[in-house]
């Protein structure tokens, strides 16, 4: 809790520190709103530590659980949701939603498998030709004599 006394008091907020009327532990929010200061809004998953002060995690999606969530906005949005609150509602910003649309937009689960496999094949042929023009590379310099 020591963090937090620091905290408050280099904000300025040391006196705010302590309990409401009905004796209930205020939050961080509530002593940011009494104090005059606003907060950054997290809008993406986060791990708070009991204090109520939320930390984000570093969480890569799966690709699967991208298309899920893609879905979810445009099932949301067509029970006119706006697109900030639905996307906001999935857990992520802005600006993840629309690099997973231009990435995964219009995407199936069987489509996603798909590319996935294409991917490895791809990956592994580029491989095997960077091999292969190594091999070559090699022999025509014992060709040529010079080793």
């Amino acid at each position: 809790m020591a963090f937090y006394d620091k905290l408050f008091s280099a904000l300025g907020l040391s006196e705010w520190c302590g309990t409401s009327d009905d004796k209930a532990p205020l939050s961080l929010a509530d002593l940011a709103a009494q104090a005059g200061v606003s907060l950054p809004i997290f809008t993406g998953p986060c791990l708070c530590l009991g204090h109520g002060v939320p930390l984000m995690a570093n969480k890569r999606a799966r690709p699967e659980d991208i298309i899920t969530k893609l879905r979810q906005v445009e099932v949301l949005m067509g029970q006119g949701m706006a697109r900030l609150d639905a996307i906001r509602q999935i857990g992520v910003v802005e600006q993840t939603y629309y690099r997973w649309r231009k990435q995964y937009g219009g995407m199936g689960v069987d489509q996603l498998k798909e590319l996935k496999r294409l991917q490895k094949e791809n990956d592994r042929l580029r491989k095997a030709v960077s091999d292969l023009t190594l091999d070559k590379l090699i022999l025509k310099e014992a060709a040529k004599g010079n080793f």
